[in-house]
């Protein structure tokens, strides 16, 4: 995301807002200003969009422009399409989704032209077109509407009743929405103060907004309108819309709106100096007054100099003030200054409204700390990674003129450390660098350079995710090697493209209704992304739009080093959907084209396997390699045991036999059943080998394909392991029934098969033994195993007394060429899982003593979310408890997969009744923490603190993203230390009733910055109730010469 020139101009909190990619825009995207980009997940992606850049008075299209389309702009900034209005002055653009965000980047605009308008759109509702017309202004063109702003905000009557007294210019900024006579959207600009903008002759509806921090524009609904009609009689106002009628006549003479603002009534009343400072010189290590400082407030340092006080730090370690100007830039000077310490002499500040409140700490460094604060700033753009050489070379520092480094130092505030070395006590601390360029963007770390050093470095080597990352100092030093990774947009390697054809997998014919998406797979997904479901594909990913033409899909902007998932469907009910086809880009700039053949649902034919016949130890193909492909009629429960070929030839039937060819390592076998079984025999008519191999091939749904790798071993070293599998009772130690199945896990997957999942490895079709336990038949053998290969044993059937087990991996060594597997089930109300419960002060942290702790076990008639009276009804006690300030509640022997609620009783009447916790295990999960929440009573929601520490501040919305981010760490549940809480969760609902949303983290940030004034944000429908009054976080701005100005480059006054 780009930050304009103007939000530049603000704090550097807004500034980390708006280059966190997590976080939607401050700007609306169109005048409604609704739209947002998590809209697009409720959308169908059928949308229109017709570009082009005209001339605003002759209509005509400019020539010579590069125009890019980028979705969702302000946060992922997918390019959807490049073009030059040359080759195509109107560019039309299909498959959009409504109601998000899109982006026009502009570029050799002509130099006598300027775009006054902000090039972002979205398209209404589903199924739309949108015409977005650019119109460009000729530089010479007259600048025929001249607005006249004044303010009103202490405007009243006259004594004759002749005049206003009290009007003062407005030299805020407003927006004007310009839209034609037919009520289509024209044109619009932002200004400052009187202003002018060129329009053509015509007949206009303008809409204005103010965008100065608590003013509003004066409608006709206003009683001051009324009275100024009186008084004027030519006067007009906007309607309670906003909205008034402009007739431009002639394009040479200026015709004159007059807009008038005021400030929001529920804040005029405060007087103009009613801000409040406290001012503390600290030690930085301690928090204690330093003592014996002479200090000073001085008001508009840079200006007057007025000074405002002077104090001994020996006399007021705390200094309060409550009649300070907003807007105004104060100094704090320092002098004697004690030799054990160093601060900084000037202090600069400012309020941004008026009520604001501040705690100012001055840090005081004692002399004998060292800086310790270490960050590095990487400049990719040039960046080559080659994990096969270990090639890694093309990074380097980032030019400190290219970027700022803010930390945020608690109640110190932010600091600017880009050019200074600064030292901080122990503790977490958030960074974040700031392009000051406009063409750098971090590193995004899912994308192909990300993904390459981590097959270099490993996972343990962090890119952020963003602009801002968590740095710890421990003992005195920076843990680790904190670093935040840039790379110019202007270079960045994504011009890698793929065309896709979607053909009918039977007649090679172009399907009807042709639908694709394309997926870039999750890191953490892509060495298993052929076994996976759909719905498991998608997780993290991220998902591009096509251009089509005649049922044609083109993706540009792709990177190489990533693997893309293409999904082909059809909108025509006869076909079933297509398997994944997986793509790679070794080069940028590569091009490919990909065909993904539908089957339709009455074709059940679609199946392939990939055979392989390599020797054992040469790995190449095995001399004189045979095979033949066995269809079986049905499920082959005869076959339990170890599978042979002599087994398989007497049950099935022989559908394709063949010699492995010597210019090739396989063969494929097309036009396979889905839901059928086939056995794949190999062997050799050399005398080289010894016994033949045969596996077991099981195909799922249409379209499935199996690689299917047989070694033979040579006849003096074949010695075929095989596995003696016991599935037992646990209780009793006795044979349980059960049917199981030994699965090869793929070589590829071999390395992470313990961290594959049930799912997974039950999809994994190529089978080595079928086997069944019971009272007659204790163990089964399963023979024929690779010594070099890792095996599933995956149970496929057994009572519903038991509770499941995971499947169990095993491998082979030349040592060992038959190993004992035994699986034991436990009953399914064994009681062996255990509660850990605690009561816990949600805002101290503490462990609370005065209460009893109480676990109920449910009966199963109970609701899911039964009160404490059904629960001490129907519940059954299993134990209560006292907890002291060093132990908590453990609770044992309780029964897996029941339900349990844990309840506070006996508790002290400062506290709030905390809702009964219900828990269960699940699964092999055994163990449980519970924290119960204890809240004072009296409290009422605190909106927008989201941890708890009842200060509301960046770290709030930071840990909002956390908690949606990564909810296993950071989630109600987490398992991290400062995880949110369920207190935490509802304070961070503030945006709509509609639970803990990344919406909710942006309105906090707002609040800090003061776009809005009140916490709950005010939004239609938001049936909150009216937020407490709670002091604002005030930013500190980092040196007297940081210059607000306009975006003419006007300063802010």
């Amino acid at each position: 995301m780009k930050t304009s020139k103007f939000m530049a101009a603000l704090t550097s909190v807004v500034l980390a807002a708006a280059n966190t990619a997590t976080f939607q825009p401050f700007l609306s995207a169109t005048a409604a200003g609704e739209s947002t980009a998590a809209a697009a997940e409720e959308a169908k992606g059928n949308c229109t969009a017709k570009i082009s850049v005209v001339d605003m008075d002759t209509g005509k299209s400019i020539e010579g422009i590069n125009v890019t389309l980028e979705y969702n702009p302000n946060g992922s900034g997918k390019i959807l399409g490049e073009w030059n209005t040359d080759d195509e002055p109107v560019k039309e653009f299909t498959g959009l989704y409504a109601k998000s965000d899109y982006g026009i980047t502009l570029k050799n605009i002509p130099s006598d032209y300027y775009i006054p308008e902000w090039n972002f759109f979205s398209v209404g509702n589903d199924g739309e077109t949108e015409d977005v017309v650019l119109r460009a202004v000729k530089k010479d063109a007259a600048l025929n509407v001249q607005f006249v702003t004044e303010d009103w905000s202490k405007a009243v009557p006259s004594e004759n009743n002749s005049f206003l007294e009290g009007i003062t210019p407005y030299d805020g900024m407003y927006s004007v929405f310009v839209y034609d006579e037919n009520g289509k959207y024209f044109t619009r600009d932002s200004f400052c103060g009187n202003s002018s903008m060129h329009l053509p002759e015509g007949k206009y509806t303008l809409e204005v907004k103010s965008e100065k921090k608590d003013y509003e524009i004066i409608t006709t609904d206003f009683d001051i309108a009324g009275t100024a009609s009186e008084i004027f009689s030519d006067i007009v106002f906007p309607d309670k819309d906003k909205r008034l009628e402009l007739d431009v006549k002639n394009i040479n003479t200026e015709t004159k709106v007059e807009l008038f603002f005021r400030l929001d009534e529920a804040v005029s009343s405060i007087p103009d100096n009613n801000c409040k400072l406290k001012v503390s010189v600290v030690d930085v290590d301690t928090g204690e007054p330093v003592k014996g400082i002479k200090a000073k407030l001085i008001q508009n340092p840079n200006a007057t100099g007025k000074k405002v006080a002077e104090w001994d730090t020996a006399d007021e370690p705390v200094k309060a003030f409550d009649n300070l100007y907003p807007k105004i830039y104060y100094n704090v000077q320092l002098n004697n200054i004690p030799d054990d310490y160093t601060i900084d002499r000037n202090n600069y500040f400012n309020f941004n409204k008026n009520g604001d409140q501040m705690e100012l700490y001055i840090r005081a460094v004692p002399k004998d700390k060292k800086p310790n604060v270490n960050i590095a700033v990487y400049d990719w753009t040039d960046l080559e990674v080659d994990p096969a050489t270990h090639l890694y070379e093309g990074y380097k520092i980032m030019e400190p003129d290219d970027y700022d480094l803010i930390i945020y130092a608690g109640k110190f505030g932010p600091i600017n450390i880009t050019r200074q070395d600064i030292y901080l006590p122990d503790g977490k601390y958030y960074v974040q660098a700031i392009d000051k360029t406009g063409d750098y963007s971090p590193v995004d770390n899912e994308g192909g350079k990300a993904r390459a050093i981590h097959k270099l470095f490993g996972q343990d080597f962090v890119i952020p995710d963003g602009i801002a990352m968590e740095i710890e100092i421990k003992d005195g030093y920076t843990v680790g090697q904190p670093c935040l990774f840039f790379e110019r947009d202007s270079k960045k390697k994504i011009n890698c493209e793929l065309t896709v054809n979607i053909v009918d997998g039977q007649t090679g014919k172009p399907v009807s209704a042709p639908e694709c998406e394309l997926l870039r797979v999750a890191e953490a997904l892509e060495d298993n992304a052929e076994n996976l479901s759909y719905d498991e594909l998608i997780k993290d990913g991220l998902f591009y739009i096509p251009e089509e033409k005649d049922g044609t899909f083109t993706f540009t902007g792709l990177e190489p080093g990533v693997k893309y998932a293409i999904l082909g469907a059809s909108g025509n009910k006869k076909y079933s959907g297509g398997k994944p086809v997986f793509k790679t880009f070794a080069e940028d700039g590569e091009k490919d084209e990909i065909t993904v053949k539908l089957y339709p649902y009455d074709y059940t034919e679609g199946c392939s396997m990939t055979i392989s016949i390599p020797d054992a130890e040469t790995g190449k193909t095995a001399d004189g390699a045979e095979y033949k492909v066995v269809y079986l009629s049905s499920f082959p429960r005869d076959m339990l045991g170890t599978v042979t070929a002599k087994d398989i030839l007497e049950k099935g039937t022989v559908i394709e036999k063949g010699k492995m060819p010597k210019d090739a390592d396989s063969v494929t076998v097309s036009g396979l059943k889905c839901n059928s079984w086939y056995a794949v025999i190999a062997e050799s008519g050399s005398n080289r080998y010894g016994m033949p191999r045969a596996v077991l091939v099981v195909f799922g749904d249409n379209g499935d394909t199996e690689n299917v790798v047989l070694k033979l071993y040579p006849a003096a070293s074949d010695k075929p392991c095989s596995l003696n599998v016991q599935i037992m009772d646990a209780v009793t130690e006795k044979p349980a029934f059960a049917e199981f199945k030994v699965i090869r896990i793929p070589d590829e997957l071999a390395a992470k098969a313990d961290e594959l999942d049930i799912i997974t490895l039950a999809s994994m079709g190529v089978i080595c033994g079928l086997g069944e336990i019971s009272d007659e038949n204790s163990s089964v053998e399963i023979k024929n195993l690779e010594a070099d290969a890792k095996y599933a044993v995956f149970l496929t059937n057994f009572s519903r007394m038991f509770n499941g087990v995971k499947p169990v991996i095993v491998s082979f060594d030349e040592a060992e060429q038959t190993k004992d597997v035994t699986i034991k089930l436990y009953p399914f109300n064994y009681n062996d899982c255990s509660a850990s419960i605690d009561a816990v002060d949600i805002f101290k942290k503490e462990r609370v003593t005065n209460l009893e702790i109480r676990l109920y076990r449910l009966s199963e008639d109970m609701g899911l979310s039964p009160d404490r009276a059904e629960i001490f009804e129907k519940g059954t006690l299993v134990k209560s408890f006292r907890p002291s300030e060093d132990t908590v509640g453990v609770f044992l022997d309780l029964e897996p997969y029941a339900r349990y609620a844990a309840v506070v009783d006996s508790y002290s009447i400062a506290y709030n009744c905390p809702a009964p916790e219900i828990f269960s295990f699940s699964g092999s999960e055994k163990t449980k923490h519970i924290t119960i929440e204890m809240v004072r009573n009296g409290y009422t929601t605190n909106y927008g603190d989201a941890n708890c520490d009842n200060v509301k501040d960046l770290s709030d919305a930071i840990l909002i993203m956390q908690a949606l981010a990564n909810p296993n760490k950071y989630g109600i549940n987490g398992t991290d230390p400062g995880h949110i809480t369920k207190v935490g969760a509802k304070n961070s609902d503030v945006t709509g009733n509609d639970g803990m949303t990344p919406e909710d983290a942006l309105a906090i940030q707002k609040y800090l910055i003061g776009l809005i004034r009140v916490l709950p944000e005010p939004t239609p429908g938001n049936d909150f109730p009216k937020g407490e009054k709670i002091s604002d976080v005030i930013n500190v701005l980092p040196d007297p010469e940081y210059t607000l100005s306009d975006k003419n480059g006007e300063k802010i006054k």
